[in-house]
């Protein structure tokens, strides 16, 4: 999906949503004793943190994991100007 905002001065602003959706490796080995850690990075090689807008539309709930056996204990996104 796309959009493109077109103001009566010639500036044209080009903006496109897309959905990503990601997967982390999980190692149960000391199941139940474990702590997952799941770092996503996601780069753009076009735009800056200025340019790019994260929006968590819907929390993570606690209550979607499968019978309870996993707690979510942290989660929070950063945005960098990272190269």
């Amino acid at each position: 999906h796309y959009a493109l905002l077109l103001r009566h001065d010639g500036y044209v602003r080009f903006m496109f949503q897309d959905l990503w959706k990601t997967i982390c490796k999980i190692r149960s080995t000391y199941f139940p004793f474990d702590l997952q850690q799941c770092t996503i990075i996601i780069r753009s090689g076009s735009h800056d943190s200025q340019t790019i807008k994260f929006i968590q539309r819907r929390p993570i709930e606690g209550h979607s994991f499968i019978r309870g056996e996993w707690e979510l204990i942290h989660s929070y996104t950063e945005i960098t100007d990272e190269r």
